[in-house]
């Protein structure tokens, strides 16, 4: 008999269930042997969380097929890569005219089983764990509900290519098109806005200028869905050492090269120790492990004060930041907007530094957490850090929690630790 139960938005908003954890159960179980997903939009985000237990679920013979939209720029070259390696089948859906290609639908099946989630759930961080997202759960008996869950399937198969003409099958010279075409994007290089879903009228004429959007400071409470669960070390590729960077040589202007394993991700969360004199070092692994995220390698050079010291490689121009410094409490102690934060790689050490100003030196505790996350707006990123405190705020401590890595203690009493999400 066919069973319904309701994904709340507000379940996963604050983690209490989210569709991360139920695609994390149904590939440990035994009932399953097939996957079909379609979506409007994918990221590399929760493909990598996934990524265990994607390689456990072929490794076992089991079978995922993905049918995934490249709409409104909502799908990246990453996720395209991942899911051609580690899926059966992939297909693009793309429309050329005033419609957009947007169903989010995950289809489980076995021989005996059969669990559908339907609604509006991309496959992104954001639609798998820190939105406001909702959506239903149908669960299948078979033989008994082979109907229905025929309806289910025929959602899916109803767009392969012989019957879609939107449809194409997928493979590495489409994607390198799709990326020079402008379709896809690269998540090491640019983080796009926001789909914006309503470009047209009804009558498929452009829509009007969008009226200035009234000022909410204040009018609504600020709320923080729980961060997303921590990228597993094991995602990111075991060839990328981890006790030196890679060789800079900021003699040239050419664009920044990311090497084609690097795994992408949104934001860093590293506990920061700031020295007396404002700079902050950042870890070689993470330098290792994603050196997109920083604009790595970097093409400017330091001035030394003196002619006998040593040029280091620098990102330049300056990345421009803001940045929120909360209290033991969690509350706002120190803000800056705009913020130039002046970022060297120290190649003697294999490591980043970037350098804060003294007022928020002084507000910063040993061990604080930094999160650095890439923004989409005129800024480069966002940064909170958030300090420890006896006990902690909420906040600080599910960020110590995202931290799944630790650091070399270099001979200090309290080694680091730190995530990527």
């Amino acid at each position: 008999m066919i069973r319904v139960s309701f994904l709340r938005p507000i379940d996963q908003f604050d983690g209490t269930r989210r569709l991360l954890q139920e695609l994390q159960g149904c590939l440990q179980s035994d009932r399953f042997n097939r996957l079909e997903i379609s979506v409007a939009f994918a990221r590399s985000g929760p493909l990598l969380r996934l990524s265990p237990l994607l390689k456990q679920w072929k490794a076992q013979g089991k079978a995922i097929d993905a049918i995934i939209g490249i709409d409104l720029l909502g799908t990246s070259k990453q996720a395209l890569e991942f899911a051609l390696q580690n899926f059966d089948r992939v297909y693009i859906l793309h429309s050329e005219t005033h419609a957009t290609f947007h169903p989010k639908s995950y289809l489980f099946s076995g021989v005996n089983h059969a669990t559908c989630y339907q609604g509006s759930h991309n496959l992104t961080v954001g639609g798998t764990e820190t939105n406001l997202e909702g959506g239903i759960k149908i669960e299948f008996d078979r033989p008994e509900d082979e109907a229905d869950f025929q309806e289910a399937l025929a959602s899916w198969t109803s767009l392969l290519p012989n019957v879609c003409a939107m449809t194409q099958q997928l493979d590495a010279a489409l994607i390198q098109g799709l990326f020079a075409d402008g379709l896809i994007f690269d998540e090491n290089i640019t983080k796009p806005k926001q789909p914006k879903e309503d470009l047209t009228s009804p009558d498929g004429s452009p829509a009007p200028a969008a009226t200035p959007p009234k000022q909410t400071e204040g009018r609504f409470p600020r709320a923080y869905p729980k961060p997303p669960s921590p990228i597993p070390k094991e995602a990111f590729p075991a060839a990328l050492p981890t006790t030196a960077a890679p060789q800079a040589q900021p003699t040239t202007q050419q664009a920044p090269a990311t090497p084609a394993a690097t795994v992408s991700s949104e934001a860093l969360v590293i506990q920061v120790v700031p020295h007396h004199n404002g700079e902050v070092f950042l870890s070689k692994i993470a330098i290792n492990q994603n050196p997109g995220f920083f604009g790595f390698p970097f093409t400017g050079a330091t001035t030394p004060k003196f002619a006998q010291n040593p040029t280091y490689p620098q990102r330049v121009p300056d990345p421009v930041v803001n940045i929120t410094v909360y209290d033991a409490a969690g509350n706002v102690a120190v803000t800056k907007i705009g913020f130039k934060l002046n970022t060297v790689y120290y190649s003697t050490k294999a490591e980043i530094r970037i350098t804060f100003s003294p007022d928020l030196v002084a507000a910063i505790a040993a061990y604080a957490i930094m999160v650095m996350r890439r923004t989409d707006e005129p800024h480069d990123y966002d940064i909170d850090i958030f300090n420890p405190g006896n006990p902690p705020s909420t906040r600080y401590q599910q960020y110590l929690n995202a931290c799944n890595q630790t650091l070399p203690s270099g001979g200090a009493p309290q080694a680091r630790r730190m995530g990527w999400l």
